[in-house]
């Protein structure tokens, strides 16, 4: 098997750190590397980790200064029975403030403090709200930007 990057160390314990994460506000299915989903095929709730383009930055001699976005994704159906109406709201934003919480402590979790420099929050919010007739999914994001170090032109150190 070849050797992984930090940047894939990174994405794997970051993904398992959620996968793992006591969530109060949902059960959520964690999936690393996938856009597009068909609810009602795959298991909802979701939550998607997509990796995105990193920039590195020339760091002190010797060091590449990497920050790598990360989007999260949760795909959540409103769970709506005969006759009853369930707010959007009060399902997204507990979501939210969870998703945040849940990824910004995992940058203290050992198997990331030596890999990551920062596991920053910047941004999130609700990206899909229900709005067709009969509509009946919810999508939360959050974006993160971690930080991390390597060798010079050397991704795996």
């Amino acid at each position: 098997m070849m050797q992984k990057t930090i940047r894939h160390q990174i994405i794997d314990a970051v993904t398992a750190r959620l996968t793992v994460y006591p969530w109060q506000s949902a059960s959520f299915t964690v999936i690393p590397g996938r856009t597009v989903f068909d609810p009602t095929a795959d298991p909802l709730p979701i939550l998607a980790l997509i990796p995105e383009r990193e920039e590195t930055t020339k760091g002190r001699y010797g060091v590449d200064d990497n920050s790598m976005p990360i989007t999260l994704s949760a795909i959540l159906r409103l769970n709506l029975k005969e006759g009853e109406v369930e707010s959007a709201i009060e399902l997204a934003e507990p979501v939210l403030g969870e998703v945040h919480k849940a990824a910004c402590q995992a940058a203290t979790h050992p198997t990331l403090i030596d890999l990551v420099d920062s596991i920053d929050y910047t941004g999130g919010g609700v990206d899909q709200w229900p709005g067709e007739q009969g509509q009946t999914i919810v999508t939360v994001g959050i974006s993160l930007t971690i930080r991390y170090s390597t060798d010079t032109n050397n991704p795996y150190a």
